[in-house]
């Protein structure tokens, strides 16, 4: 917490989402994506969201939907569209076995699941599945019919109370709406800003991780810098000491516990040290986490380079959390995502004027 004495006038940062968060994230939450899906079931409604914003035509490039122009932008925003979804290892009675395209952990309990599949060269719904964890083995148990190939992600109902909104999918739909709003605001004042929302994040590391993010690197112009925007849960928010559910921003150094990207240490020091306190002196609310225990697309600038051009980005993150494990619902403040975009919003202005001079 910062205290700011009462004889000094502080210009307090006002701008807010303009459009209700909720009933747009709502309709985030409840759009199933799964793993290879998002230019099939994510871009129609990118298409949607971006014609209520007032924002440029989603495109698709590598498998992944782009917002404006990705050559020349100076800051790329980026968040990721899928979610955690399972394929059929093979069929069995009553159901089949489950290959995690994931990060899975045993499921505690029966858990609830939509089967999409193509049929006819078109995604269809297939039906509903439990989940069933046989000594660390994920099992749809369903009654419908299903083919090689479908695809199972987590059914679960998005449920609002108050300020708190729980679901699957929050990571990272949570992102993606902070990130399209961040676009707006920074398009309406004239920054040059571009936003990719990928596919493949979800899946685990040592498999298919990260695959399509890496390929927009090579349409970068060179300096051009990335801003992820993505969540921090209940493991790296407990080992920060964090205990309540936070509602501010959270900007960190480096992911997987300093395993994975590091953001530059003239970066870092020129975030920790100027803009964080910059921004709680204006009212936004944010906060440095030492820890960020998971990575993300940004394992793609450490693995998968594709440009001769050295690509460098910093984070904005919100948190959430569940009792889970990995299974939904996971619950965040829904104030967080005013304070990741005007936090967001406010880095990257400072960052492409400081840049530009």
């Amino acid at each position: 917490m910062i205290l700011i004495s009462s004889n000094i006038r502080v210009k307090r940062y006002n701008r807010g989402v303009k459009q209700d968060p909720t009933q747009l994230l709502k309709i985030l939450l409840e759009t199933d994506i799964p793993f290879q899906f998002v230019s099939l079931l994510g871009l129609p409604a990118i298409q949607s969201l971006a014609h209520t914003l007032d924002l440029p035509k989603p495109t698709i490039v590598a498998g992944n939907i782009i917002i404006g122009d990705v050559s020349t932008c100076d800051v790329l925003l980026t968040s990721h569209l899928d979610e955690l979804s399972f394929g059929f290892k093979y069929l069995a009675p009553g159901g089949g076995w489950l290959a995690p395209y994931h990060l899975y952990t045993p499921a505690k309990t029966k858990s609830e699941l939509t089967i999409i599949g193509i049929r006819d060269q078109t995604v269809k719904t297939v039906g509903k599945g439990m989940l069933l964890d046989k000594e660390g083995n994920p099992f749809c148990e369903t009654s419908v019919h299903i083919e090689v190939g479908d695809r199972v992600v987590y059914h679960c109902p998005t449920i609002i109370s108050e300020n708190i909104i729980s679901g699957k999918a929050i990571d990272d739909r949570v992102g993606v709406l902070i990130s399209l709003f961040s676009l707006k605001e920074l398009l309406n004042k004239g920054f040059n800003v571009a936003l990719v929302l990928t596919d493949g994040e979800e899946h685990i590391p040592s498999g298919y991780f990260s695959r399509y993010f890496p390929h927009v690197l090579a349409y970068l112009k060179k300096n051009c810098e990335i801003c992820f925007i993505d969540g921090i849960y209940k493991e790296g928010l407990f080992t920060a000491g964090i205990t309540e559910l936070p509602d501010y921003a959270i900007t960190f150094p480096h992911s997987s516990y300093g395993k994975g990207y590091i953001v530059p240490p003239k970066t870092w020091g020129w975030l920790r040290d100027e803009i964080v306190p910059e921004a709680q002196k204006m009212g936004i609310k944010v906060q440095i986490c030492p820890v960020y225990y998971s990575r993300g697309d940004d394992w793609g600038l450490v693995t998968n380079p594709l440009t001769p051009n050295n690509i460098e980005g910093f984070f904005v993150s919100y948190g959430a959390w569940g009792d889970r494990g990995y299974e939904p619902p996971l619950s965040f403040d829904i104030n967080s995502i005013n304070n990741c975009v005007h936090f967001a919003t406010f880095v990257i202005e400072k960052r492409i004027l400081k840049e530009n001079k």
